[in-house]
């Protein structure tokens, strides 16, 4: 009987070695699969996180630049009042350009700390001269939430009011997930940081 030669033995060894080449490869690829598919879904959860985050700051910042640019009054009658975590601003409702307190509204903000919530109030009530109001909580129009995701809250770390001049420097900080403070800014928990100083035009200061 023909015993197999060496050149038989070599084909069998090589055919051997390129099987387990060929098993690496495909788990090679495999692994690199998974890992760019893993990579890719982390990446787009955070982007989803961040853009979720910088929506609601940023429509936070608009809408109370947008409110405390109406702000009338002078500095005599300086139209905005801080309180504890309530910004109200008497606004020139009717926009004619004229310090009309019947017309006019007050109009606030409240910062609630337990539940990293900005509330906005359209008509926070008007009682005697202008402007007799301090700084609370009372809302005649109900309150609107802004944002649940704001860890930035109402005091001078965040708002500065100068009464001499006519601007208001504002900055609102947002978190995804307020509840854990200490990992917002890291890529599982991003946070943004939006400052801006709000021009009052209708607010004199001569």
């Amino acid at each position: 009987m023909k015993q197999p030669g060496i050149k038989s033995r070599l084909k069998k060894s090589v055919t051997l070695i390129e099987l387990l080449m060929c098993v690496v490869l495909l788990g090679m690829v495999v692994l690199a699969f998974f890992s760019i598919d893993s990579f890719g879904r982390y990446h787009l959860i955070t982007s989803e996180k961040r853009a979720k985050v910088q929506i609601e700051a940023s429509y936070t910042l608009e809408h109370m630049v947008k409110y405390i640019g109406f702000a009338i009054g002078d500095t005599d009658n300086y139209p905005v009042t801080l309180g504890s975590n309530i910004l109200r601003v008497w606004v020139d409702s009717n926009e004619n350009g004229q310090l009309d307190p019947p017309s006019d509204k007050w109009v606030a903000y409240e910062y609630v700390p337990g539940n990293h919530t900005m509330l906005y109030c359209a008509d926070s009530g008007y009682s005697g001269t202008y402007p007799s109001q301090s700084a609370t909580g009372t809302c005649t129009s109900g309150w609107e939430t802004l944002s649940h995701h704001i860890i930035s809250d109402l005091s001078s770390t965040y708002l500065t009011v100068d009464t001499s001049v006519s601007y208001l420097s504002l900055s609102v900080e947002g978190c995804y997930n307020p509840d854990q403070p200490s990992t917002c800014g890291y890529s599982e928990n991003p946070s943004v940081f939006l400052t801006s100083s709000i021009r009052m035009p209708s607010v004199s200061v001569r």
